[in-house]
Parts: structure tokens; C-alpha cells; sequence
């Protein structure tokens, strides 16, 4: 199986054309979320190059912004409820999530990018993000859209397999 490679194009508008190819995984720096057309990203790579982005998940940070950059900030994360199925089985595990913070700082696209947990703490995990809060990142003082990882821990206060 092939590693999976990702254009970067100097115009979103072109696509055609790719002036790069990053591995999924590449460290970038999420700048803004274009417009037009709508779906791609502004991203800053390896040696300050910019460049945009569609359809992938790469490595973006959120507290790595550019200079001119400033990273949002939490208003409201309330953490995900555990679901009874979990509990009753002793589940615990990450989800490893994908979001985007609006201008407005709301959370308008979540995308799970670990393996299932299951027994509903996925959904538990998506569903509470989205609500979350921020106060939007900004670049020259205008706020902007961001793209980010956010991981959320499922553990179990009493380790049931310890017990055993």
C-alpha cells in the first residue's frame, strides 16, 4: 500500500496543477479556509511556502500559528458524556478528531481520524465537540477560520480489567 500524497496547489482555482506533493501526516500551518472554491484550504509548508489544500488531513496544530496569527481561545468545552454500553464494558481509548473553528469561534466540522472506539463513544466524542466555544483565532486583528487536532480520553475512574 502506497503512502497517500496530497497536491498543494499554488491556486485553488487550478486544479490541474500541483506544485507539491505532502504525505498525509506532513506538519503544515492551517492559514484560513477559502471561499472560492469552496472546500480548500490556505496552508503554510515547509519553508514558509504557501500553498492550498482539499480533501486531506495533515498535521496542523493549532497552537503553531504563523507570526500574524493568533490561535483561538476556549470560551466552552464541555467534556464528552461516556456512553453505558462503555461503562458497562470497561471501554477506554482516545478519539482523535479534526476540527474546524469558524470566524464566529464555533465548531463547524468535526472528523474522526483514529480508529473507532465504538460502544457510541465516537458520536459521544463528536457530538459534544461541535458544541464547543471559542473566541475565533485572528490574523492583523480580523478573525479567521481554523483547522486543528483535538484528541478526547475516555478513562474510567475505577480500571475494572485491574480488578481482575
Amino acid at each position: 500500500m502506497s503512502e497517500q500524497r496530497i497536491p498543494v496547489l499554488s491556486d485553488p482555482s487550478d486544479t490541474g496543477s500541483s506544485q507539491e506533493q505532502l504525505p498525509c501526516g506532513a506538519e503544515v500551518t492551517f492559514l484560513e479556509k477559502v471561499e472560492s472554491p469552496p472546500g480548500f484550504s490556505k496552508i503554510q509548508y515547509g519553508g514558509g511556502k504557501v500553498g492550498f489544500i482539499s480533501n486531506c488531513y495533515l498535521a496542523a496544530p493549532i497552537t503553531r500559528p504563523l507570526r500574524d496569527v493568533v490561535p483561538p481561545t476556549s470560551v466552552s468545552r464541555p467534556e464528552p458524556p461516556y456512553t453505558r454500553e462503555a461503562q458497562r464494558n470497561g471501554l477506554q481509548g482516545s478519539v482523535n478528531l479534526w476540527i474546524v473553528i469558524d470566524r464566529n469561534g464555533d465548531v463547524t466540522d468535526v472528523r474522526e481520524v483514529s480508529r473507532q472506539l465504538g460502544d457510541g463513544l465516537d458520536n459521544s466524542a463528536m457530538d459534544t465537540v461541535k458544541t464547543w466555544k471559542f473566541n475565533p483565532a485572528t490574523r492583523n486583528g480580523v478573525p479567521i477560520a481554523v483547522r486543528g487536532a483535538v484528541q478526547i480520553d475516555f478513562r474510567l475512574a475505577f480500571d475494572r480489567t485491574a480488578a481482575n
